[in-house]
């Protein structure tokens, strides 16, 4: 039985597909539960780079900050700490992957949102270092469900600095 956001048994769809794009380009791929609370839900080997972990989150698109004039993208602190964890325990990287439904026309500029399908992956040192921890997601206003779990709040960096991976449906399943 799924959990009702396109996951079953904690594997989600996009976590799926972005599996068979890494098998594809051939690294050995195992999807994963292990001994930690929150596990990065792939573990995959590749012959030249080593192995990695990839957490994939699918998000219906970035989020705008005026502020600061860019798209951003995050999670929750409580999440970055399990990651960090792992990294830890296993000396393999995590990578944060974002499957976003919609992406921004102009990824430059506040723009018009299209649907894309992209699979943008940042390293999670470089998200520590780039990312910014805020005490509420973005629109939050006051309401302690947009505090992130536990609470916490969010980590929240900017899209630009997120390497583009894959795109759902194109030849993304050809090996790199």
């Amino acid at each position: 039985m799924g959990s009702g956001n396109g996951e079953v048994f904690g594997v989600s769809e996009a976590s799926k597909v972005f599996a068979r794009i890494l098998a594809a380009r051939g690294n050995a791929v195992q999807p994963v539960s292990g001994d930690h609370p929150v596990d990065p839900g792939v573990l995959a080997l590749n012959p030249t780079h080593g192995e990695a972990w990839y957490q994939v989150k699918a998000k219906s698109a970035p989020s705008y900050l005026r502020r600061l004039a860019r798209w951003e993208h995050g999670v929750d602190v409580a999440l970055i700490e399990e990651y960090e964890a792992i990294e830890r325990d296993t000396g393999a990287p995590v990578w944060l992957v974002i499957h976003e439904a919609r992406s921004p026309s102009d990824p430059t500029l506040e723009s018009v949102l299209v649907k894309s399908g992209a699979y943008l992956g940042i390293r999670l040192a470089d998200a520590l270092l780039l990312g910014e921890r805020r005490p509420e997601w973005p629109g939050g206003t006051g309401d302690p469900r947009n505090r992130g779990r536990d609470g916490r709040g969010g980590l929240l960096w900017p899209r630009s600095a997120m390497t583009p991976l894959a795109k759902t449906g194109e030849a993304a399943f050809r090996r790199r």
